[in-house]
């Protein structure tokens, strides 16, 4: 008997060794699980704080894209100022060279009536000085 006890209380230390290993495996098992947990709500945290970060940069990127629209519209309205003034400018320019071109056409036509009458009277003299050249030929002959 004393065999089989010895042998009993081998297989009751051995039993012991197996139900402490599965102690050791279930509470193995229950600290992964317990750090799965936990690294499941670090994940849901960061998701978390992912999704806010993200909604921030979207609202800021949609306040920079406001931004960004009102000072093209100043910049379009500033340089449509500008074009209307160099239009206008030119515009007084384009008027004032006109004026300007109609006084030296009316200078020259008064020039070229100046002349034309110079050479009327110049052409009337001429003829008369022809006619008392030819009148003095006449009488001579």
């Amino acid at each position: 008997m004393e065999l089989m006890t010895w042998t009993d209380e081998r297989l009751e230390e051995r039993f012991a060794r197996i139900d402490d290993r599965f102690d050791r495996v279930d509470e193995s098992v229950i600290s992964v699980k317990q750090e799965v947990r936990e690294l499941g709500l670090k994940i849901d945290r960061l998701e978390s704080s992912l999704t806010e970060e993200i909604k921030g940069m979207r609202a800021e990127i949609k306040g920079m894209r406001a931004e960004l629209s009102e000072e093209i519209k100043g910049m379009r309205a500033e340089l449509s100022e500008e074009i209307r003034g160099v239009r206008t400018e030119l515009s007084e320019e384009i008027k004032g060279v006109r004026t300007e071109l109609k006084g030296e056409m009316t200078e020259l036509r008064q020039s070229m009536d100046g002349f034309h009458l110079m050479l009327h009277r110049d052409r009337q003299a001429l003829i008369i000085a022809l006619i008392v050249v030819a009148l003095t030929v006449l009488l001579k002959a």
